[in-house]
């Protein structure tokens, strides 16, 4: 059982993990001991309130490790969008910039692929 004792620290302001997949902040804590954020409500002991048994949602702490998991993630998820961009033509390159993205991607520089 994963330790939950950080949750009766918690005050407004306070960054947290919802899910542990995104980073959110702390809007208020009612008088019961409910967390708001946004329009998501969690119960005191951090589990998403109007969840069912089988599908919900818990607060995580946001730990260095986690914040870090995080933003690498989100890096990665907006490089692919901005690839997914050029190759919809939404984003205009240059040769030289397709070139230095082949290299990044692929380890080789253009010219070496195209020889090969």
């Amino acid at each position: 059982m994963l330790d939950r004792s950080w949750i009766k620290n918690l005050n407004p302001g306070d960054t947290v993990a919802p899910n542990g997949n995104r980073l959110a902040v702390v809007d208020r804590i009612t008088p019961s001991g409910r967390i708001v954020i946004g329009d998501e409500t969690y119960n005191p002991d951090g589990r998403m309130r109007g969840s069912s048994a089988w599908n919900h949602g818990w607060l995580m702490e946001a730990t260095p490790e986690i914040v870090e998991r995080i933003k690498g993630r989100e890096i990665i998820d907006s490089a692919r969008r901005a690839a997914r961009r050029i190759c919809d033509g939404k984003i205009e390159i240059n040769p030289q910039q397709a070139q230095q993205l082949i290299g990044l991607v692929s380890g080789w520089s253009a010219t070496q692929e195209a020889t090969d």
